[in-house]
């Protein structure tokens, strides 16, 4: 550790040794005596804290307690599969050695804890070396940052219980958990400033369902807790009868308009498990045919939402969604826009997607979380719509160069505030 010779020198007066403290456990220790700015610590002060080799952290000074506080470390939450000697994590790798490699660079401990480890152990999991992944135990950490993909582990009790042990060792919890779909469609609409921005939403129900099929040319089924475009069911009126088209895994069927009302919901209700939104398709703007829109991540920070960066998303010609993980490719925001507009409108409409998705963010600060992927579209009259928030958006990295994405960067920022505060 490289101490300034003042705080050196203050630390070497104190006769009865001064206090370290590392996560949550802080014990007495003494300096001994020499002249380099680098102080060694023994296997024992390795051992006491959990500290794996190498690490570079920050630290600051409590002079009222005769204390150094050195840390933050980051805990990234995240299903581990395979044994420890070949640990794999669902193609977060880049991700995950990203964060480490960034957070080493600004003196942040980044480790992965894996939703396996029971919420009454020590903390221990994986972190990236120059010679590969290794397992150690680590301090408590300051952040928690929830990159679960499965709804079914935040339903289990072992998910309440580590919730229930970051809120007793005050540690933030970056992004609670996903979000439902139902409980943000109801969330935006009470706020004034963001009902205007939703298409006309209503619960799954039956007579809702089957009244939108007589009175609506076309419209969305949405499973609840549905993500990357998986299960989107769109019911469209022909010629031949009722059009119902799945998206993933792809299904179509045609059903004739004379068959009865309780013939077409048996039918619609076989795609949906569980609950559901019925949602009026929007007529968007495309490009070559190919559905596009727009994914905003946002970052709190100091209660304000910032946008942190926005890729235009194009899916596959003649298709319903635009997500990558069906087959959609991503292009600048700008890029799109000057495909539509004259330079000043592009520049304009740039301008208000931004201002737009600032005010679909505040309302969720309420929710405690601190990162937010958002999506929204333009339609032909160039009115913008959202279509999804996410409080996980998506890790996927296309590009080709060895790029720090921006919101991996808010991610070590924000654990160095929580830090510090």
């Amino acid at each position: 550790m490289k101490l300034p010779p003042s705080i050196r020198q203050t630390l070497s007066e104190q006769e009865e040794g001064v206090f370290v403290t590392i996560g949550k456990k802080t014990e007495r220790v003494h300096l001994m005596e020499g002249d380099s700015l680098t102080v060694e610590v023994n296997e024992a002060f390795v051992h006491t804290f959990c500290l794996p080799c190498p690490l570079t952290l920050q630290w600051h000074y409590d002079k009222d307690n005769h204390t150094v506080i050195f840390g933050p470390f980051l805990a990234i939450w995240t299903e581990c599969v395979g044994n420890v000697d070949s640990p794999s994590f669902a193609g977060m790798e880049p991700f995950l050695e990203e964060c480490t490699s960034f957070g080493a660079d600004h003196g942040v401990g980044v480790f992965v804890l894996p939703t396996s480890l029971p919420p009454s152990s020590e903390w221990q999991g994986f972190y990236w070396t120059e010679t590969g992944i290794q397992t150690a135990k680590f301090p408590s950490p300051h952040v928690v940052y929830n990159r679960i993909h499965r709804r079914s582990y935040e339903a289990s009790p072992q998910f309440a219980l580590w919730t229930e042990r970051f809120t007793e060792e005050g540690i933030l919890s970056f992004n609670p958990s996903f979000f439902s779909k139902t409980e943000v469609q109801s969330h935006l609409e009470t706020q004034s400033d963001t009902r205007y921005l939703l298409p006309a939403t209503v619960a799954w129900d039956k007579k809702a369902v089957l009244n939108w099929v007589r009175s609506h040319k076309s419209f969305f089924l949405k499973p609840e807790n549905g993500s990357q475009g998986k299960g989107i069911v769109v019911c469209s009126s022909t010629t031949e009868g009722l059009r119902i088209e799945r998206t993933h895994p792809a299904k179509v069927k045609i059903l004739s308009l004379e068959n009865t009302n309780e013939e077409i919901w048996t039918e619609l209700s076989s795609y949906i498990k569980g609950n559901a939104l019925v949602q009026e398709t929007i007529s968007f703007r495309t490009v070559q045919a190919s559905p596009v829109d727009f994914r905003y991540i946002l970052h709190r920070r100091n209660n304000e939402w910032r946008m942190t960066s926005s890729v235009a998303r194009i899916g596959q010609p003649g298709g319903t969604v635009s997500n990558v993980a069906r087959g959609g490719t991503m292009a600048r925001t700008k890029s799109v826009l000057d495909l539509w507009y004259d330079p000043r409108t592009a520049k304009d409409m740039e301008k208000q997607l931004a201002k737009t998705v600032r005010k679909l963010a505040a309302p969720f600060s309420e929710w405690e979380c601190y990162e937010l992927g958002l999506d929204v579209g333009i339609d032909e009259d160039n009115r913008i719509w959202l279509i999804e928030v996410n409080s996980k958006p998506s890790k996927k990295w296309t590009h080709a160069e060895k790029a720090i994405r921006p919101s991996t960067k808010q991610l070590i920022f924000q654990t160095l505030d929580a830090f510090l505060e």
